[in-house]
């Protein structure tokens, strides 16, 4: 689900894929102006993304005792901590439409950085108790 998500958000807001499906046409005139049809191929995509990390970050282990719970809430904690210094390192060093880019990929940040920190501590645990 997650890497459906990615390759659909992607290619929806970098590649401008937009399915017809998804397409609202409105034909309303209010005060001469016609609103334009509006396509949510990129909010599914992005919703599907956001979907898909929640259930991975997210999800018990096969064995989940107080151990994993609390490497679960270090690696939460570092990653909001990752998150705001990224986000305070960005808004002082880019400006302009980049600064939108960098505010996207800020609403993905915090769950992917989770989700390798804490796999990454899980992988070193493991190997450690081998």
């Amino acid at each position: 689900m997650s890497l459906l998500g990615l390759v659909g958000t992607i290619a929806a807001v970098y590649g401008e894929v937009q399915l017809e499906f998804l397409e609202i046409r409105s034909e309303t005139k209010e005060a001469e102006f016609l609103v334009s049809p509006v396509n949510f191929t990129d909010e599914i995509a992005c919703l599907i993304l956001i979907a898909g990390l929640l259930l991975w970050g997210f999800s018990a282990e096969k064995v989940e005792d107080e151990r994993i719970a609390q490497m679960r809430l270090n690696a939460l904690q570092w990653s909001m901590f990752f998150h705001y210094v990224f986000l305070a390192i960005c808004i002082i060093f880019i400006h302009g439409l980049k600064f939108l880019n960098i505010l996207f990929l800020n609403v993905f940040l915090p769950l992917i950085v989770f989700i390798v920190r804490f796999n990454w501590v899980m992988f070193l645990e493991n190997k450690r108790l081998k």
